[in-house]
């Protein structure tokens, strides 16, 4: 994957395979979210949970690719395509990831240009 090919996956294989159950956890995310009234409270929650326990828990673990596509799913999740979460929905312990991704140089250079993620059906953007 290009996660491999750019230094961006754990030398285990256990780890890697956790990093493509997170993937896989947040393409899921994202195709509930996008489901009209699929994201309700009870759900929104267990789905903030799960992540909370496998992307927030050790920040001082490296970052993987598993933790931008975690990114993508959720961002896309708050602003460009279903508005299904707010940031405010973020639990404590998923905050501490969600802030570090949001200090790494990739994502603080595409918010500070404006450059959306995806162009949203409200016209907003980053």
């Amino acid at each position: 994957t290009l996660g491999h090919e750019l230094g961006m996956a754990p030398a285990d294989a256990a780890t890697d395979a956790r990093c493509l159950q997170i993937c896989c956890d947040a393409t899921d995310f994202l195709v509930e979210a996008c489901k009209p009234d699929a994201m309700m409270p009870e759900r929104k929650a267990k789905w903030l949970n799960h992540f909370a326990a496998v992307l927030g828990a050790d920040a001082s673990r490296p970052l993987y690719y598993s933790d931008f596509q975690a990114f993508a799913g959720l961002e896309l999740s708050i602003d460009a395509l279903t508005a299904a979460l707010e940031e405010s929905d973020i639990p404590p312990d998923l905050k501490q990831w969600w802030d570090r991704m949001l200090a790494t140089k990739a994502v603080a250079r595409l918010k500070g240009a404006g450059i959306k993620l995806m162009p949203s059906s409200t016209g907003t953007g980053w």
